[in-house]
């Protein structure tokens, strides 16, 4: 069983200090965080310069997402909106409506321009928040970034630490300690059975097979030729089974990343009723991902494995 911990002042003080031993970033944090509050400071807006600079420090691949050539008229009005308005719903709202600006990536933003008010959430420290039960799902939206923003204001008002110890904390004690010591990983190390087929095949749940980051996984998307209530065309996604991997099969659990950093967890069904190939989810559950992917009817896609540890997945451009 794993060892359950609570988030207390011994665990930040302990799992803070470990930060600068996995990650390099705190002098580039301190300098954006210095070039944010100066722009604050003269009410100006962050300049592009800034925001690649953010972009970066979140995630470089971000950078071939967001439509930078449309900096001045898309993002720079939200950016300065965002940093001389105090109304956080309409903070948050306003940039996650931006192309390529998901939960991650406006929490980020909006933690550069209120250090004291908005923490950062990712896959990681959700899945930490998890961990030790304080939220019920890693999934990320702007409903479960309100319930994770009120648990760390808490935890941050006992504690006496700032949101960027509490977020190191965090993000430290999940690189250094969940991705090994996962429910998920724990599980597959002993269930030996479901490791091979009748003839020895290794599956794709096997360690050795799935340290391999160039398995991808051949999808098509099947038009169903009705609307939802917002007009949308609703589709789902066929995943073709890997006969050398043994992969997928009903029920296997999956997580997929959209361009904008959200995460997705989804289950594979039944009700393909096509030979070799199995649904991926229920069809308003990819909503979202089909959206901010740019996803068409009827594309033919790949989606390639990016973290054995948490069954994540991403479109292969």
């Amino acid at each position: 069983m794993i060892k359950r911990l609570i988030i207390d002042i011994p665990f930040i003080n302990k799992w803070e200090k470990k930060y600068d031993e996995i990650e390099n970033d705190e002098n580039e944090y301190n300098e954006i965080i210095q070039l944010v509050q100066n722009n604050k400071s003269t009410k100006q807006s962050i300049s592009k310069e800034i925001f690649i600079k953010i972009l970066k420090w979140k995630s470089p691949r971000l950078m071939g997402i967001v439509k930078l050539n449309r900096f001045e008229r898309d993002y720079a009005p939200i950016l300065k909106s965002c940093l001389n308005d105090y109304s956080s719903a309409n903070q948050l709202n306003s940039l996650e409506a931006l192309y390529g600006i998901g939960i991650p990536t406006a929490s980020t933003i909006l933690h550069f321009m209120h250090p004291d008010k908005f923490p950062i959430m990712d896959i990681r420290t959700a899945e930490t928040m998890k961990h030790f039960g304080l939220l019920e799902s890693e999934s990320i939206s702007k409903m479960s970034y309100w319930k994770y923003n009120n648990i760390i204001s808490k935890l941050k008002g006992t504690s006496n630490k700032s949101l960027r110890i509490i977020d190191r904390a965090l993000f430290a004690y999940h690189k250094a300690y969940l991705n090994k010591e996962s429910i998920l990983y724990k599980a597959e190390e002993s269930c030996q059975d479901t490791t091979e087929g009748l003839n020895g095949e290794k599956r794709f749940d096997d360690k050795s097979i799935s340290d391999n980051k160039n398995i991808v996984l051949n999808a098509k998307v099947r038009n169903l030729y009705n609307k939802d209530t917002e007009g949308w065309e609703r589709k789902e996604m066929l995943v073709k089974y890997n006969g050398h991997l043994m992969y997928p099969k009903v029920r296997d659990e999956i997580y997929l990343e959209d361009n904008a950093d959200n995460t997705y967890k989804l289950c594979f069904i039944k009700g393909a009723n096509k030979k070799g190939w199995i649904c991926l989810g229920k069809p308003g559950k990819l909503k979202q991902w089909f959206v901010n992917n740019e996803i068409k009817n009827n594309q033919n896609i790949r989606l390639q494995l990016i973290s054995y540890e948490k069954k994540l997945f991403k479109l292969l451009l």
